[in-house]
């Protein structure tokens, strides 16, 4: 289930991170300090953090599975 889950996170990611580029100066209408920029990079962020999170987490499971061993 986690390796169907990285490829979506993989462009879920990498397309936050085209849409803060692109919107990085856009002005949000009712707070002027606020850049619609900030809401992709937040985004952008939270994916970044589960790709680490899935991929640590299926390093670790193939580490800790047994070897296989063939006993005669």
């Amino acid at each position: 289930a986690r390796l169907m889950i990285i490829p979506f996170a993989v462009i879920m990611t990498w397309a936050a991170y085209l849409n803060m580029a692109s919107t990085w100066q856009a002005v949000l209408p009712t707070i002027d300090w606020g850049r619609i920029g900030y809401i992709y990079l937040s985004i952008c962020l939270c994916g970044m953090i589960m790709l680490f999170y899935l991929v640590s987490n299926l390093v670790y499971e193939f580490r800790r599975s047994p070897v296989s061993s063939t006993k005669k």
